[in-house]
């Protein structure tokens, strides 16, 4: 059994901060008609595309863009991924749904990553089987949480 990666995508992969050198910029439309600056790294989008091409992690967006799964993968240059819950949940309850999520995976004992900046409520820690990362959301993922999952996905396949 491979880990699974719950991946959001704002404040993790879409570094609030703006732009930096290196960095790449698009616009996502979205559904219900709206259009967002999206910002990443290359060796972000690269390193999930390479465990995912690897079969390391199944990886699941896990992320308020649901809804919009492809027009953000298109993007962001990966592949359509599976959804962590309902692409027609509430937004509402957006957080309730990626806490339910992880908790199925842990419920299971299935080693997960969870990479999301908001979204992991205080008590929910870590074990061996969980590796849980919050990045800085002006920053996204950095190379050093990149370092991190690795060594995670390495111990668990």
């Amino acid at each position: 059994m491979i880990p699974v990666w719950l991946l959001d995508i704002d404040g993790v992969v879409n570094k609030l901060g703006g732009r930096s050198a290196g960095d790449n910029m698009g616009i996502a439309d979205t559904s219900d008609g709206g259009m967002y600056n999206i910002t990443w790294r290359s060796s972000v989008t690269n390193f999930i595309n390479k465990v995912i091409s690897e079969g390391r992690a199944d990886v699941r967006l896990c992320s308020t863009w649901v809804s919009d799964a492809k027009t953000m993968t298109d993007l962001l240059g990966l592949p359509e991924l599976p959804l962590a819950f309902a692409a027609d949940a509430n937004r509402y309850v957006i957080r309730e749904e990626k806490l339910n999520a992880a908790q199925i995976l842990r419920d299971a004992s299935i080693p997960f990553v969870w990479t999301d900046d908001d979204a992991i409520p205080r008590g929910f820690s870590g074990d061996h089987k969980t590796l849980l990362i919050e990045p800085d959301p002006w920053n996204g993922l950095t190379e050093g949480d990149l370092a991190i999952i690795d060594h995670f996905l390495d111990i668990h396949n």
